[in-house]
């Protein structure tokens, strides 16, 4: 006998982003400075924690060094080892799997 599945809230559906995650993120709303936005915006960085304020929810990223290191400049090389504090509601895309936000970046790259 076939049963109706109950309703599920949306908010269960949708995966939330938890430490040890990657994530890409939608630079277009920040104030940084554009050479940092298209940093944000070509690297994957994995949560390493997460902070929940009154007004603001903010996680920890550290971006991992990768093949194409000897091609960033000073900034780019002091941003892969530090830590950043950036706000969750930044997030364009996250994943417990890199690959899939490997290919994301590469689409885009190359605007397919």
């Amino acid at each position: 006998m076939k049963y109706i599945k109950t309703y599920e809230s949306i908010e269960s559906i949708i995966e939330k982003p938890q430490i040890g995650d990657y994530v890409i993120f939608d630079t277009t709303d920040m104030d940084y400075s554009n050479q940092y936005k298209i940093f944000l915006n070509t690297h994957i960085g994995k949560i390493i924690s997460m902070y929940f304020f009154l007004t603001s929810n903010r996680i920890s990223v550290k971006f991992e060094k990768n093949e194409n290191e000897k091609k960033l400049n000073k900034n780019e090389r002091a941003w892969l080892r530090e830590e950043h504090h950036i706000d969750k509601s930044y997030i364009r895309y996250n994943s417990k799997n890199k690959e899939e936000l490997e290919l994301i970046i590469n689409a885009e790259k190359y605007n397919l």
